[in-house]
């Protein structure tokens, strides 16, 4: 018994000396953000004032909807998906750019099986797959896929 607790002080001793290490290290990373803005400036007003203009609205990222997909899975294949996906991209100065995204992933996801979507994470590795694809497309122009309805029939 004398043993167990001595062994139990010795790791809880060490388990809070890393998680002060831990913390200390992690703390250090953070950057230090400085802002000399004056008080009452709106970042925009700043922006116009170092620049003498205004920021390009081209800069901003713009939502961009694409339209629907209904697609059967591949397994099995009386499984219906319905999803509405929107694009949020850095620019969108190319009309053709989300019609070539949607086919793209239209390909993609009929060549989904029930059992990839079923698990705990499952959805998240096929957000992170559409990104990837809607990215490679679109020259890594997409910042986000953004899942409006993702519906199984």
């Amino acid at each position: 018994m004398v043993v167990q607790l001595g062994l139990l002080a010795v790791l809880t001793a060490a388990a809070a000396g890393s998680g002060w290490f831990a913390g200390g290290y992690l703390q250090d990373l953070q950057p230090v953000i400085k802002d000399d803005t004056p008080a009452g400036v709106k970042p925009q007003e700043k922006a116009e004032a170092e620049d003498g203009a205004a920021p390009e609205e081209a800069m901003a990222p713009v939502l961009v909807p694409i339209d629907p997909i209904t697609i059967n899975l591949a397994e099995p294949s009386e499984v219906w998906l319905r999803t509405e996906l929107q694009l949020l991209m850095a620019d969108a100065t190319d009309p053709v750019m989300p019609l070539v995204i949607h086919q793209d992933l239209v390909a993609y996801l009929r060549t989904l099986k029930l059992r990839q979507i079923e698990s705990p994470s499952g959805f998240q590795h096929v957000k992170a797959d559409l990104l990837e694809r809607a990215n490679i497309r679109a020259n890594g122009k997409v910042k986000d896929v953004l899942v409006s309805t993702f519906l199984f029939e």
